[in-house]
C-alpha cells in the first residue's frame, strides 16, 4: 500500500489462495518498478501473474513481466487480474491462463478485467503461450486494458533485439535520476526480454559525503578505495556496491570517505567463535582472519555502531581493523569483543598510524603482537597524529614498547583517553603507553593501576621527562576512575569539541559510582531516539542473569511533574545489536528495576519510560552483554558481618586470583536472606571491599559480590554470604 518494490524477482513460486491473489502482491496501491515472477498462481476471484488487484492513483506496475501460469473463477490475466485504475507501462506477460468457470470475457493474457484502460502504455501478452485469442467463448478472451494491450506471437515477442519497434519507448528512467535507465536486455531472437536492473543506488543518501556502509561486504570493499572518493573499480567493489549512482550519490564536491549506518559482527550464526562457518567462510581465510585495511588516508566514521568480534591471527606487521592509516580520520567507532594478533605495529583499532586522528572511538577484548602493540592504536606518529577522546579495555600483550592503549608514540598527541586493561610485554611496558618519543604530548589521560597490573603509565618516555605518572598521563586506581561522574576533578578538561561545529560535544557518559566513562556522542551523531539522559545506578557494567538492574532520572523536567510517580510506565528493552530494539514482556513497572532472564543472554538492556509530556527518556545501553549466571564460589567476610551495626565497618576478602582482569564487584541490601534475591539494591562504596551501614540499611541483610575474568578469559563469580540482620548504631 503506496509502497515500492523495485528491482525484485520472485521465481518458480506457487500461491494459492482466494481472491485478490497475486505472486508478489494480492493487491497493489503503490510502486512494483523492474520487478518479475515465474511459476503459478491460483485462486478465485481477482487473480494475477504479479498482483490480483492494480488500483490507485498512484498504483503502477513499470517495467516488469510474469511468465507465471495464471489460473482462476473470474478475472484472471497473466500480470494483473483486475485493473482498476493507475498505471502499466512497458509490461508482459506469456503464462497460460486458465478458468474454472465464469465468461470468458473476465479472462486475458495480461489483464482480466479493465474498469478502466487509461493508464496502459506499451504492454504486451504472448498469444502462443498464454492460450488467450481475442474472440473465444470457451477459453481466454484476449486481454482486457484496450489498444495498449497488444497480442503478440512468440516470434513477434523475442524480436526485435534493442530499443527498436515494440520495444522503442522501454528504456525508461526508473530511479528519477537524470537520464533513462535501459532496464531491459532483449538477448538473442530466442529470448524474451529480461531485466537487467540498471536501477542506481544512492549510497549517501543524508549526502554528507560518506558512502553509507551497510554490511561487511561493504567494509571489505573500502580496501579498493582507500582515499574514499568512490571510484575504485574493482569487481569486489562493483558487487558490494552494485548499480551505484554516478558519484555514488555524493554531492558535487565529491565523497569524502565512509561512514557505518549498522553495526557489524564477523560472528554471524552467534556462536561465540569466529571461524569458516560465519559469512560463508568469507573473513576467515583459512584461519588468518580478516585482512587489515592498508594505508587508507580518508575519513571514516563509525556513528557511534559498533564492529564486534573482529577476529585476526597474523604473524605479519601492521595489523588491525585497519593495518595502516596515512592522514586519515576514523571517529565514532567501537571495536569490540576483538581477537587481534599480529607482528610489530599491532593495535585492535589501528596497526600504523602516520598523521591523522582517532576521535571518540574504543576497543575492547584482546591484543597480541610483538614490537609497538596497543589495544587501541600499535604506532602513533611520524610528523603527527592525534588522538582524542578514546579508551580502551583490552587485554594487551607484546614484545618491546607495549601499551593499553598506544604502543608507541612519537611526534604526535594523544587526550583525554584513558585504558584499563591488563597489560604484558618484555621491554619498555606501560599501563597506557609503551614509548612517548621525542616531540610527543600527552594530557588528561589515565590509566587503572588495579587493573592493569602496571605501577608505571608509560613504558619510557623521550629525554628529560619522568617515567611513570608523567607527561599527562596519571595512574589512578579502579574506583579513582568510576567515582567522578560530572565533568569535574580528573575529568573537568573532559568535555571539549570534536567536530569543529560550535560548543563542546559532551562525548562522555561518567555513569555512576561503579562505572568507567562510555562514549556517548550526544552531539556528534544524531540521537534516533532523542528523550532525556537517565542513569542507571543499580547494575554493573557486565548484567547477569537473576540480578536485578534499575534506572533513575538524571535530567529531568520540572515541566513534567510526576516522572517517579506510579503512574510511571518504565518499560525494559534488549538489542542483540545495539540497533534495533524490542520490548520485554512483562517489563512494565513502576519500580524502574529489571531482573534478566534466560532469553537476555548475549543481549543489550535499556530502560525507557513515557513522561507526562508524552516525550522518552531513554537510559544508554548498559555496559554490556546479558551473560549467564556463572555457578560461582562463596567467598568469606574478614569483619563485621556476624552481628552488623549502623556505623560499624564490615571488610569482605578478596578472592580473585593473580593476572583476573575486568572487575566488576559492589554491596547488595537486600529485605531478607532467603532465596530468590530479586528485589535487593546496589549499594556504593568509597572501598570496595570495605562498607559501613547507613541508617537505609537498618533491618536488611548485606552481600558482598566480585565478578571477574580470570588471565585465561574465563568469567567468574564469587559471592559472600549474607550477613545478619542490620541493627541499630551502638549507643
Amino acid at each position: 500500500s503506496n509502497g515500492r518494490v523495485e528491482s525484485l524477482g520472485l521465481t518458480n513460486a506457487n500461491v494459492t489462495g482466494g481472491g485478490p491473489t497475486g505472486i508478489l502482491a494480492g493487491g497493489n496501491t503503490g510502486e512494483i518498478v523492474a520487478s518479475y515472477t515465474t511459476g503459478a498462481a491460483v485462486g478465485t476471484n481477482s487473480v494475477g501473474g504479479i498482483t490480483g488487484i492494480n488500483q490507485g492513483t498512484g498504483a503502477e506496475i513499470l517495467s516488469s513481466y510474469s511468465t507465471a501460469s495464471v489460473r482462476g473463477v473470474s478475472q484472471v490475466g497473466g500480470l494483473v487480474g483486475r485493473f482498476g485504475s493507475g498505471a502499466i507501462t512497458h509490461a508482459y506477460a506469456t503464462g497460460a491462463v486458465a478458468r474454472d468457470s465464469g465468461m470468458a470475457t473476465n479472462f486475458g493474457g495480461l489483464i482480466g478485467v479493465a474498469v478502466a484502460t487509461a493508464g496502459i502504455t506499451a504492454s504486451y501478452y504472448d498469444t502462443t503461450t498464454s492460450g488467450c485469442v481475442s474472440g473465444s467463448t470457451t477459453g481466454c478472451a484476449g486481454s482486457a486494458g484496450g489498444s495498449a494491450v497488444v497480442g503478440k506471437t512468440t516470434s513477434e515477442l523475442q524480436n526485435p533485439t534493442d530499443y527498436t519497434g515494440i520495444y522503442s519507448t522501454w528504456s525508461a528512467n526508473l530511479d528519477g535520476v537524470a537520464g533513462n535507465d535501459a532496464p531491459w536486455d532483449f538477448g538473442t531472437t530466442t529470448d524474451y526480454p529480461a531485466l537487467v536492473y540498471h536501477i542506481t543506488v544512492d549510497y549517501d543518501v543524508d549526502n554528507d559525503r560518506y558512502i553509507d556502509i551497510a554490511n561487511l561486504t561493504q567494509l571489505n570493499a573500502v580496501r579498493h578505495d582507500l582515499n574514499g572518493n568512490g571510484d575504485a573499480t574493482a569487481a569486489d567493489y562493483a558487487s558490494a556496491f552494485p548499480r551505484r549512482i554516478a558519484g555514488m550519490g555524493c554531492p558535487s564536491t565529491g565523497c569524502a570517505g565512509y561512514e557505518l549506518t549498522a553495526s557489524l559482527d564477523f560472528d554471524s550464526d552467534g556462536d561465540g567463535d569466529v571461524d569458516a562457518s560465519d559469512h560463508g567462510g568469507a573473513y576467515h581465510n583459512s584461519g588468518s582472519g580478516w585482512n587489515p585495511i592498508a594505508t587508507y588516508t580518508s575519513n571514516f566514521k563509525g556513528n557511534g555502531h559498533t564492529i564486534n568480534n573482529l577476529y585476526i591471527n597474523r604473524t605479519s606487521g601492521r595489523v588491525g581493523l585497519f593495518g595502516n592509516t596515512s592522514s586519515a580520520r576514523i571517529e565514532t567507532l567501537g571495536v569490540t569483543n576483538a581477537n587481534v594478533r599480529g607482528g610489530a605495529n599491532t593495535g585492535i583499532l589501528i596497526g600504523y598510524m602516520t598523521r591523522g586522528a582517532v576521535v571518540a572511538c574504543y576497543t575492547t577484548g584482546k591484543v597480541r603482537g610483538a614490537d609497538q602493540t596497543g589495544g587501541l592504536v600499535g604506532y602513533n606518529g611520524f610528523n603527527g597524529g592525534d588522538i582524542n577522546t578514546t579508551y580502551s579495555t583490552a587485554y594487551v600483550n607484546g614484545n618491546e614498547y607495549v601499551g593499553g592503549l598506544v604502543g608507541f608514540n612519537t611526534r604526535a598527541s594523544i587526550t583525554n583517553s584513558y585504558s584499563t586493561g591488563k597489560v604484558d610485554g618484555s621491554a619498555n611496558v606501560g599501563g597506557f603507553l609503551g614509548n612517548s618519543f621525542a616531540q610527543s604530548t600527552q594530557s588528561n589521560n589515565y590509566w587503572d593501576t588495579s587493573a592493569s597490573g602496571r605501577s608505571g603509565g608509560i613504558g619510557t618516555v623521550a629525554v628529560g621527562a619522568l617515567p611513570g605518572s608523567s607527561a599527562g598521563v596519571t595512574g589512578k586506581t579502579t574506583r579513582e576512575l568510576q567515582s567522578v561522574t560530572t565533568y569535574t576533578g580528573i575529568y573537568a578538561n573532559w568535555n571539549n569539541n570534536l567536530d569543529g561545529v560550535t560548543g563542546n560535544d559532551d562525548p562522555w557518559d561518567l555513569g555512576n559510582k561503579m562505572q568507567y566513562p562510555m562514549l556517548d556522542y550526544k552531539s556528534m551523531s544524531t540521537d534516533p531516539q532523542g528523550g532525556l539522559a537517565m542513569g542507571i545506578p543499580d547494575n554493573w557494567n557486565a548484567p547477569i542473569v537473576g540480578e536485578k538492574v534499575g534506572v533513575c532520572l538524571i535530567n529531568g523536567p520540572t515541566t513534567a511533574p510526576g516522572l517517579r510517580a506510579s503512574g510511571s510506565s518504565w518499560i525494559w528493552e534488549k538489542s542483540d545489536n545495539g540497533d534495533t530494539w524490542e520490548t520485554i514482556g512483562g517489563s512494565r513497572s513502576p519500580t524502574y528495576r529489571y531482573i534478566p532472564v534466560a532469553a537476555d543472554v548475549n543481549h543489550y538492556l535499556r530502560a525507557r519510560v513515557e513522561l507526562t509530556d508524552g516525550t522518552f527518556a531513554y537510559t544508554r545501553a548498559l555496559g554490556g552483554r546479558v551473560k549467564d549466571s556463572p555457578a560461582g564460589s562463596a567467598m568469606s567476610f574478614v569483619s563485621g558481618h556476624t552481628s552488623p551495626r549502623v556505623g560499624t565497618e564490615i571488610v569482605a576478602a578478596d578472592p580473585r586470583p593473580a593476572g583476573a582482569t575486568d572487575l566488576e564487584a559492589g554491596w547488595q541490601r537486600c529485605p531478607n536472606a532467603t532465596a530468590p534475591h530479586t528485589d535487593c539494591s546496589f549499594i556504593y562504596s568509597d572501598s570496595w571491599l570495605r562498607y559501613t551501614p547507613t541508617s537505609e540499611d537498618l533491618n536488611q541483610y548485606l552481600r558482598f559480590y566480585v565478578y571477574y575474568a580470570t588471565s585465561a578469559g574465563v568469567w567468574t563469580r564469587h559471592v559472600t554470604g549474607f550477613t545478619g540482620q542490620v541493627a541499630a548504631a551502638s549507643q
